[in-house]
Protein backbone atom coordinates (compact mmCIF):
# COMPACT_ATOMS: atom_id res chain seq x y z
CA UNK A 1 0.00 0.00 0.00
CA UNK A 2 1.15 3.51 -0.82
CA UNK A 3 -0.91 6.04 1.13
CA UNK A 4 -0.57 9.80 0.91
CA UNK A 5 -2.45 12.94 1.72
CA UNK A 6 -4.78 12.68 -1.27
CA UNK A 7 -4.79 9.06 -2.42
CA UNK A 8 -4.28 5.42 -1.53
CA UNK A 9 -2.77 3.00 -4.05
CA UNK A 10 -2.76 -0.74 -3.45
CA UNK A 11 -1.23 -3.67 -5.30
CA UNK A 12 -2.26 -7.24 -4.52
CA UNK A 13 0.04 -10.12 -5.46
CA UNK A 14 -1.42 -13.63 -5.68
CA UNK A 15 0.56 -16.47 -7.31
CA UNK A 16 2.78 -13.94 -9.07
CA UNK A 17 -0.24 -12.18 -10.55
CA UNK A 18 -0.66 -8.47 -9.84
CA UNK A 19 -3.84 -6.45 -9.39
CA UNK A 20 -3.75 -2.75 -8.60
CA UNK A 21 -6.40 -0.49 -7.08
CA UNK A 22 -6.70 3.29 -6.69
CA UNK A 23 -8.70 5.20 -4.09
CA UNK A 24 -9.14 8.97 -3.99
CA UNK A 25 -8.85 9.04 -0.22
CA UNK A 26 -6.24 10.75 1.91
CA UNK A 27 -4.84 8.50 4.65
CA UNK A 28 -2.19 10.72 6.26
CA UNK A 29 -2.76 10.15 9.97
CA UNK A 30 -1.61 13.72 10.64
CA UNK A 31 -4.60 15.06 8.74
CA UNK A 32 -7.38 12.45 8.93
CA UNK A 33 -8.86 10.43 11.77
CA UNK A 34 -8.16 6.79 12.50
CA UNK A 35 -11.80 6.12 11.67
CA UNK A 36 -11.26 7.58 8.19
CA UNK A 37 -8.21 5.37 7.70
CA UNK A 38 -10.14 2.29 8.80
CA UNK A 39 -12.94 3.23 6.42
CA UNK A 40 -10.46 3.50 3.53
CA UNK A 41 -8.89 0.15 4.48
CA UNK A 42 -12.35 -1.39 4.61
CA UNK A 43 -12.83 -0.40 0.97
CA UNK A 44 -9.49 -2.00 0.18
CA UNK A 45 -10.49 -5.27 1.84
CA UNK A 46 -13.75 -5.35 -0.08
CA UNK A 47 -11.61 -5.43 -3.24
CA UNK A 48 -8.75 -7.67 -2.11
CA UNK A 49 -10.33 -9.95 0.48
CA UNK A 50 -8.18 -11.34 3.29
CA UNK A 51 -4.42 -11.30 2.70
CA UNK A 52 -1.39 -12.94 4.33
CA UNK A 53 1.01 -9.99 4.44
CA UNK A 54 0.82 -6.20 4.14
CA UNK A 55 3.46 -3.51 3.72
CA UNK A 56 1.82 -0.15 4.38
CA UNK A 57 3.91 2.84 3.27
CA UNK A 58 1.89 5.76 4.58
CA UNK A 59 2.48 9.47 4.83
CA UNK A 60 2.70 10.43 8.49
CA UNK A 61 4.07 7.03 9.55
CA UNK A 62 7.61 8.24 10.18
CA UNK A 63 6.94 8.67 13.90
CA UNK A 64 6.43 5.76 16.36
CA UNK A 65 3.22 7.23 17.79
CA UNK A 66 1.60 7.78 14.41
CA UNK A 67 2.98 4.52 13.05
CA UNK A 68 1.31 2.64 15.89
CA UNK A 69 -2.01 4.29 15.04
CA UNK A 70 -1.72 3.15 11.45
CA UNK A 71 -0.75 -0.35 12.58
CA UNK A 72 -3.81 -0.45 14.83
CA UNK A 73 -6.07 0.63 11.96
CA UNK A 74 -4.61 -1.93 9.54
CA UNK A 75 -4.85 -4.78 12.06
CA UNK A 76 -8.47 -3.84 12.80
CA UNK A 77 -9.38 -4.50 9.17
CA UNK A 78 -6.83 -7.20 8.37
CA UNK A 79 -6.41 -9.04 11.72
CA UNK A 80 -5.01 -12.17 10.09
CA UNK A 81 -2.21 -10.44 8.15
CA UNK A 82 1.42 -9.85 9.00
CA UNK A 83 1.79 -6.08 8.83
CA UNK A 84 4.77 -3.79 8.36
CA UNK A 85 4.21 -0.03 8.53
CA UNK A 86 6.79 2.37 7.09
CA UNK A 87 6.67 6.00 6.00
CA UNK A 88 5.85 6.94 2.42
CA UNK A 89 9.42 8.21 2.15
CA UNK A 90 10.87 4.84 3.10
CA UNK A 91 8.43 3.15 0.74
CA UNK A 92 9.70 5.28 -2.14
CA UNK A 93 13.30 4.53 -1.15
CA UNK A 94 12.60 0.79 -1.28
CA UNK A 95 10.95 1.17 -4.66
CA UNK A 96 13.94 3.09 -6.06
CA UNK A 97 16.93 1.51 -4.30
CA UNK A 98 15.78 -1.63 -2.50
CA UNK A 99 18.18 -2.08 0.42
CA UNK A 100 21.00 -0.10 -1.21
CA UNK A 101 22.21 3.44 -0.35
CA UNK A 102 20.41 6.34 -1.97
CA UNK A 103 18.37 9.50 -1.47
CA UNK A 104 14.74 10.16 -2.41
CA UNK A 105 12.63 13.30 -2.30
CA UNK A 106 8.85 13.48 -2.16
CA UNK A 107 6.84 16.57 -3.00
CA UNK A 108 3.16 15.89 -3.32
CA UNK A 109 0.51 16.88 -0.83
CA UNK A 110 3.39 16.89 1.69
CA UNK A 111 7.16 16.93 1.23
CA UNK A 112 10.26 15.35 2.72
CA UNK A 113 13.65 13.76 2.08
CA UNK A 114 14.84 10.27 3.00
CA UNK A 115 18.17 8.53 2.55
CA UNK A 116 20.10 5.40 3.43
CA UNK A 117 23.86 5.47 3.90
CA UNK A 118 26.42 2.77 3.15
CA UNK A 119 26.19 1.33 6.67
CA UNK A 120 22.42 0.86 6.34
CA UNK A 121 21.45 3.77 8.61
CA UNK A 122 18.50 5.94 7.62
CA UNK A 123 18.49 9.75 7.49
CA UNK A 124 15.49 12.01 7.10
CA UNK A 125 14.79 15.72 6.72
CA UNK A 126 11.37 17.31 6.53
CA UNK A 127 8.03 15.59 6.28
CA UNK A 128 7.07 16.81 9.74
CA UNK A 129 3.44 17.41 8.84
CA UNK A 130 1.32 20.20 7.40
CA UNK A 131 1.19 22.25 10.62
CA UNK A 132 4.94 22.56 11.14
CA UNK A 133 6.66 21.80 7.84
CA UNK A 134 6.04 20.40 4.35
CA UNK A 135 7.69 23.41 2.70
CA UNK A 136 7.65 23.07 -1.06
CA UNK A 137 4.68 20.70 -1.08
CA UNK A 138 1.38 21.30 -2.85
CA UNK A 139 -0.36 21.95 0.45
CA UNK A 140 2.31 24.42 1.56
CA UNK A 141 2.31 26.30 -1.77
CA UNK A 142 -1.48 26.55 -1.77
CA UNK A 143 -1.69 27.70 1.85
CA UNK A 144 0.97 30.36 1.29
CA UNK A 145 -1.04 31.72 -1.65
CA UNK A 146 -4.24 31.62 0.41
CA UNK A 147 -2.49 33.53 3.20
CA UNK A 148 -1.52 36.20 0.68
CA UNK A 149 -5.07 36.33 -0.66
CA UNK A 150 -6.42 36.93 2.84
CA UNK A 151 -3.83 39.69 3.37
CA UNK A 152 -5.05 41.29 0.15
CA UNK A 153 -8.60 40.99 1.43
CA UNK A 154 -7.52 42.78 4.62
CA UNK A 155 -5.93 45.59 2.60
CA UNK A 156 -2.30 45.09 3.56
CA UNK A 157 -0.83 43.83 0.24
CA UNK A 158 -1.43 44.51 -3.45
CA UNK A 159 -3.61 42.46 -5.79
CA UNK A 160 -2.27 39.48 -7.77
CA UNK A 161 -4.25 37.68 -10.52
CA UNK A 162 -3.84 34.38 -8.67
CA UNK A 163 -6.44 35.62 -6.18
CA UNK A 164 -9.08 35.63 -8.94
CA UNK A 165 -8.01 32.14 -9.92
CA UNK A 166 -8.48 31.10 -6.30
CA UNK A 167 -12.10 32.32 -6.33
CA UNK A 168 -12.75 30.56 -9.62
CA UNK A 169 -11.11 27.28 -8.58
CA UNK A 170 -13.11 26.93 -5.37
CA UNK A 171 -16.26 28.61 -6.74
CA UNK A 172 -16.17 31.26 -4.03
CA UNK A 173 -18.01 34.56 -3.86
CA UNK A 174 -15.49 36.18 -1.54
CA UNK A 175 -11.91 35.39 -0.58
CA UNK A 176 -12.80 34.88 3.09
CA UNK A 177 -15.08 32.00 2.09
CA UNK A 178 -11.92 29.92 1.58
CA UNK A 179 -11.65 29.40 5.34
CA UNK A 180 -14.58 26.97 5.20
CA UNK A 181 -12.35 24.38 3.50
CA UNK A 182 -10.75 23.83 6.92
CA UNK A 183 -13.94 22.11 8.08
CA UNK A 184 -13.92 19.47 5.34
CA UNK A 185 -12.89 15.91 6.20
CA UNK A 186 -10.38 15.79 3.33
CA UNK A 187 -9.35 19.43 3.76
CA UNK A 188 -5.68 18.73 3.08
CA UNK A 189 -6.22 17.29 -0.38
CA UNK A 190 -8.82 19.97 -1.13
CA UNK A 191 -6.36 22.76 -0.36
CA UNK A 192 -3.36 21.08 -1.99
CA UNK A 193 -5.28 20.74 -5.26
CA UNK A 194 -4.92 24.48 -5.91
CA UNK A 195 -1.11 24.47 -6.15
CA UNK A 196 -0.87 23.24 -9.72
CA UNK A 197 -3.56 25.51 -11.22
CA UNK A 198 -1.92 28.45 -9.46
CA UNK A 199 1.46 27.68 -11.02
CA UNK A 200 -0.02 27.00 -14.46
CA UNK A 201 -1.41 30.54 -14.78
CA UNK A 202 2.02 32.19 -14.58
CA UNK A 203 1.36 34.33 -11.51
CA UNK A 204 4.52 36.04 -10.24
CA UNK A 205 3.35 35.61 -6.66
CA UNK A 206 2.66 31.88 -7.13
CA UNK A 207 6.04 31.33 -8.76
CA UNK A 208 7.77 33.27 -5.98
CA UNK A 209 6.11 31.02 -3.40
CA UNK A 210 7.13 27.94 -5.41
CA UNK A 211 10.79 29.02 -5.59
CA UNK A 212 10.87 29.71 -1.86
CA UNK A 213 9.52 26.24 -1.15
CA UNK A 214 11.89 24.59 -3.64
CA UNK A 215 14.89 26.29 -2.03
CA UNK A 216 13.90 25.00 1.40
CA UNK A 217 13.36 21.49 0.04
CA UNK A 218 16.74 21.59 -1.73
CA UNK A 219 18.48 22.59 1.49
CA UNK A 220 16.94 19.59 3.24
CA UNK A 221 17.94 17.35 0.34
CA UNK A 222 21.55 18.53 0.49
CA UNK A 223 21.58 17.90 4.25
CA UNK A 224 20.57 14.26 3.69
CA UNK A 225 23.04 13.85 0.80
CA UNK A 226 25.85 15.04 3.06
CA UNK A 227 24.89 12.52 5.75
CA UNK A 228 24.49 9.54 3.41
CA UNK A 229 27.31 10.24 0.93
CA UNK A 230 24.93 8.65 -1.59
CA UNK A 231 23.61 11.58 -3.54
CA UNK A 232 25.28 11.73 -6.95
CA UNK A 233 21.93 10.64 -8.31
CA UNK A 234 18.64 11.12 -6.45
CA UNK A 235 15.09 10.03 -7.22
CA UNK A 236 12.09 12.33 -6.83
CA UNK A 237 8.38 11.59 -6.75
CA UNK A 238 5.03 13.22 -6.05
CA UNK A 239 2.55 15.41 -7.85
CA UNK A 240 4.61 18.60 -7.69
CA UNK A 241 7.46 16.97 -9.63
CA UNK A 242 4.95 16.21 -12.38
CA UNK A 243 5.02 19.97 -13.00
CA UNK A 244 7.80 20.74 -15.48
CA UNK A 245 8.12 24.20 -13.95
CA UNK A 246 8.61 22.79 -10.45
CA UNK A 247 10.94 20.02 -11.61
CA UNK A 248 13.15 22.49 -13.53
CA UNK A 249 13.36 24.79 -10.53
CA UNK A 250 14.43 21.89 -8.30
CA UNK A 251 16.96 20.56 -10.83
CA UNK A 252 18.48 24.01 -11.28
CA UNK A 253 18.76 24.65 -7.55
CA UNK A 254 20.44 21.31 -6.76
CA UNK A 255 22.98 21.11 -9.61
CA UNK A 256 25.25 19.19 -10.20
CA UNK A 257 23.23 16.39 -8.54
CA UNK A 258 21.40 14.31 -11.13
CA UNK A 259 17.64 14.23 -10.54
CA UNK A 260 15.59 11.27 -11.79
CA UNK A 261 11.82 11.38 -11.59
CA UNK A 262 10.31 8.11 -10.38
CA UNK A 263 7.41 7.35 -12.72
CA UNK A 264 6.40 3.92 -11.47
CA UNK A 265 4.05 2.92 -8.68
CA UNK A 266 5.53 2.58 -5.22
CA UNK A 267 2.83 0.10 -4.19
CA UNK A 268 3.63 -2.20 -7.10
CA UNK A 269 7.35 -2.18 -6.44
CA UNK A 270 7.15 -2.76 -2.69
CA UNK A 271 4.58 -5.49 -3.34
CA UNK A 272 7.05 -7.16 -5.71
CA UNK A 273 9.88 -6.91 -3.18
CA UNK A 274 7.66 -8.19 -0.37
CA UNK A 275 6.48 -11.17 -2.43
CA UNK A 276 10.09 -12.07 -3.24
CA UNK A 277 11.00 -11.84 0.43
CA UNK A 278 8.04 -13.97 1.48
CA UNK A 279 8.87 -16.57 -1.16
CA UNK A 280 12.42 -16.92 0.16
CA UNK A 281 11.29 -17.56 3.75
Amino acid sequence: MDGGGTSLKVTLVVNNKYASFNYDLGVNVSAVSEDSIREALGRVKSDTGAVDSIVAAFAGAGDPVRSSKIMKAVKAIFPEARVEVVSDLEGLHRACFGDKPGVVVVSGTGAGVFGRDHSGSFHRAGGWGHLFDDEGSAFWIATQIICQALRFRDGIIDFDPVFERLLEFYDLKTIEDIINTQTETQFKSRIAAFAQPALDMGSLLAESVMHEGVQLLVRRTIAVIEKTHAGEQIHVSGGMFASSKYLRAFQTAIKPVQVIRFKGRVDQEIARLASLSNASE
